[in-house]
């Protein structure tokens, strides 16, 4: 009886311990915020507290578009329940990233409304934290997926991070590799211009200044075309899962207008 209390005050302690540390990662400035579009949109990082906007808008913008590969995730056909699943996995994988995770955020200046999000990080270290996922009710998803959709979940993670890795195996091991992902515009805000002014307010600069690769999956060819304006290039499609109940996605990858001199 002992031990078990004891177990839960550790436990709690560890979770106030990790939650604080996140915390603070989060707070660590990642680069000034940007005006665009006549000075309507603000471009910053994502603050702590805003990131269950930045989940919900991910989950609903996603939920909306019927992307196949989410719909394989949770293999769930009532859509309230979808949307509530995206919403809870989107926050703690937010909350999960730390030290090397960018999450950019467009605001509507004259609401303060959140409108458009994207992330990129390390491909060799995505800077998800295991702990986190576990503080965050990974057995909660077990069970509402079942252990055939858990275990979709978690290979379907690894099979997008073993095609990336792939792609970039051949380039110098000094140059930075990015993934590129959760991009997403608030319906209301769509056919703006507001997608691609937001890759040029800082995904794209920062990664001509370092020199980085950067690689995305996407399951739309629209997307193909649209990332090709953005100096992306097609890869390789690969196939998910079974025929039936599974899908495709093109891997693209984008190399730096100008190669960053790096020093050993």
């Amino acid at each position: 009886m002992l031990s078990g209390v004891l177990v839960v005050l550790a436990l709690g302690v560890l979770h106030r311990a990790h939650r604080a540390y996140v915390q603070w990662m989060w707070t660590q400035p990642t680069f000034a915020p940007v005006t665009i579009l006549d000075d309507a949109y603000e471009v910053r990082a994502i603050a702590w507290s805003e990131r269950s906007a930045a989940a919900l808008l991910i989950a609903r913008v996603f939920a909306a578009d019927g992307s196949e590969a989410y719909t394989c995730m949770t293999g769930m056909r009532d859509e309230v329940k979808h949307l509530r699943f995206l919403a809870w996995f989107f926050l703690v994988n937010l909350s999960a990233h730390t030290s090397n995770a960018n999450m950019v955020g467009c605001f509507d200046r004259a609401t303060g409304k959140l409108v458009g999000f994207y992330m990129y990080h390390d491909l060799q270290n995505a800077g998800t934290s295991a702990l986190g996922w576990l503080m965050g009710g990974i057995a909660w998803a077990a069970m509402e997926l079942g252990a055939r959709g858990f275990a979709r979940m978690v290979n379907m993670g690894a099979w997008h991070d073993d095609h990336f890795k792939q792609m970039t195996r051949a380039e110098e091991s000094t140059r930075p590799r990015w993934v590129f992902e959760r991009m997403v515009i608030d319906d209301a805000c769509q056919g703006r211009g507001l997608g691609s002014a937001m890759l040029h307010a800082r995904l794209i600069p920062a990664a001509d200044a370092l020199g980085a690769l950067v690689v995305l999956s996407t399951q739309k060819e629209a997307n193909v075309q649209y990332y090709a304006k953005a100096g992306f290039t097609r890869s390789h499609r690969a196939h998910f899962g079974p025929s039936e109940g599974g899908f495709d996605s093109v891997f693209m990858i984008r190399q730096p207008a100008r190669a960053a001199v790096v020093k050993e």
